[in-house]
């Protein structure tokens, strides 16, 4: 009986040793895939250092964020995925959109459309670099003489609720709370 409470302790044991414990990212998949949409990646290694630096460096970007104002007072929803690199000094360069959705309460001509995915593509442009610098000190940076690609989606939104920062559904999140409309 001894034995068996013994041998059971022991495969417990090494159990627990040997057991890996998986991080996990918010914006991709164990394949290193971008669950807002797939069809964009990073490699295992990219994605392991990636999680290492995520909620970091999310949070850093999400607390910077603003909504652009002229935007927020027209009801105007933005969704975009952002591209950049790292380069082996740690800058984050060649920042691309690489897909996004408006969502617009009223259309609008295709100049103002441009205009205003412009002013989102700015914030998000901007909260990145003034974001960079932290990592680069840190040392999140790639090989001698190569370039990582990362993708980072975000979204923003109004809600009828308190202003939030959140990543839900693969969507770094800005929600904005609406002003209220009073009827005079």
């Amino acid at each position: 009986m001894r034995l068996i409470i013994l041998f059971t302790f022991t495969i417990f044991l090494l159990g627990d040793c040997f057991a890996q414990k998986t991080l996990q990212s918010k914006l991709y998949s164990n394949k290193g895939r971008l669950i807002v949409d797939p069809s964009l990646k990073i490699t295992l290694r990219q994605l392991n250092k990636w999680i290492t630096i995520e909620d970091t460096l999310t949070k850093m970007i999400l607390k910077q964020l603003i909504y652009p104002p002229e935007l927020y007072e027209n009801g105007i929803y933005y969704k975009l995925i952002i591209s950049f690199t790292v380069d082996n000094k740690g800058t984050f360069n060649d920042f691309k959109i690489e897909n996004y959705d408006s969502i617009i309460a009223f259309q609008y001509d295709n100049k103002t459309n441009f205009r205003y995915s412009k002013m989102f593509s700015e914030v998000c442009y901007n909260s990145i670099i003034f974001c960079s610098r932290n990592f680069e000190k840190q040392g999140f940076k790639t090989s001698k003489n190569k370039y990582e690609k990362y993708y980072l989606p975000i979204s923003f939104n109004l809600s009828h609720y308190n202003t939030l920062l959140f990543i839900k559904n693969g969507w770094m999140t800005y929600e904005k709370k609406i002003f209220p409309i009073y009827n005079e």
